[in-house]
């Protein structure tokens, strides 16, 4: 789960109103669709595959 910690730690870095990232809005839109898939994991198995 470390790595999921980290990915959402960078995306929400990356796709928030203030950043000064260079997405474009479809890859900011993706990047919170992936946020939100790691916020509402329930698998608590992941360390184990």
């Amino acid at each position: 789960m470390v790595s999921a910690k980290l990915a959402h730690i960078w995306l929400d870095s990356e796709t928030s109103p203030g950043s000064s990232s260079t997405m474009s809005n479809e890859a900011k839109k993706l990047g919170a669709f992936f946020k939100q898939l790691i916020e509402t994991d329930t698998c608590r198995d992941r360390d184990h595959i």
